[in-house]
């Protein structure tokens, strides 16, 4: 690849991270001021069959570390940009509730030499079933349950010429635990913490082997395992989310951490992506009640 394309993919990448900033908060401040009262710590439950939606729109930013010894066998450290739509659909008197969460985020990482640059971006979609317990007069509410968590992506290295670009394909099952506990700080105004962890059990993930290249895999037909079962012992991952959320000017606003540990060993390729990320968003919470009595 010659150096004025990559440096043209470079401005490029740099005109797409103010684009998606722009885009996002626009996304998160849209309807802002459709936002009412959210919290109230003394709900009790409702005489009517209501169906609950609550969405929060975040956008972070952070840290992130890319290890992908198919393109390379150096770190590549730089900031990452992720946008998080994050919602639950409950219903009242039923214990399971519904969790989808779509996540984007891109990054421009650069070797410790800062004489190589990989470009990355990434989709996440998250869908699972969580069953709620009430404790402490319903201020704090714990979850547990399942969840099916898809991503696809890519790793473009701009120095690389026989193999440039490595592609992110997985599908994970496994667990996932929430929390959330309501209060009011100095007794007067009202918060909530939430906490969030993901651990993939089972999976399976699309990866080359070592020596293969993708001319080879697609082009000649040449499969060699590259469809790989995934368990904790060759890709021992965690996603999590550690959250505040506060009422300023009659909005939910939220803020928190995002972390991402995932990590894999397969094919003689061993890659990790890690991310640490501070968030900022607008949560919205919809309420539609049954007429049927």
């Amino acid at each position: 690849m010659t150096k004025s394309l990559a440096n043209s993919i470079c401005l490029t990448m740099k005109k797409i991270l103010k684009v998606s900033i722009f885009l996002c908060f626009c996304m998160l401040f849209s309807h802002a001021k459709a936002q009412e009262t959210l919290f109230n710590l003394n709900d009790s439950t409702p005489s009517k069959q209501q169906k609950l939606i609550t969405n929060a729109r975040s956008l972070a930013i952070g840290s992130i570390e890319l290890l992908d010894t198919y393109l390379s066998n150096q770190k590549y450290r730089g900031t990452e940009l992720r946008f998080i739509s994050h919602t639950t659909r409950e219903r009242s008197h039923c214990n399971w509730s519904t969790n989808i969460m779509h996540q984007a985020a891109i990054a421009r990482t650069q070797n410790k030499q800062n004489t190589g640059t990989e470009l990355y971006a990434i989709y996440n979609f998250e869908w699972g079933k969580l069953h709620k317990w009430t404790f402490l007069d319903n201020s704090l509410i714990i979850r547990g349950g399942g969840l099916v968590d898809t991503s696809l992506g890519m790793i473009y290295n701009t120095r690389n010429s026989n193999n440039p670009a490595q592609a992110l394909l997985d599908l994970n099952i496994g667990p996932v635990v929430a929390c959330t506990y309501r209060f009011r700080f100095l007794h007067k105004y009202p918060m909530a913490g939430n906490y969030q962890a993901f651990a993939p059990l089972v999976g399976l993930m699309f990866s080359p082997n070592y020596s293969q290249s993708y001319y080879e895999a697609f082009t000649q037909g040449n499969y060699d395992h590259n469809i790989v079962f995934t368990q904790p012992i060759n890709k021992p991952s965690l996603r999590q989310m550690l959250s505040l959320d506060f009422m300023l000017l009659k909005t939910q606003v939220r803020i928190g951490y995002m972390g991402n540990y995932l990590q894999w060993n397969v094919n003689n390729i061993k890659s990790h992506t890690y991310s640490h990320a501070i968030s900022i968003g607008i949560v919205k919470h919809f309420k539609f009640i049954s007429l049927q009595p």
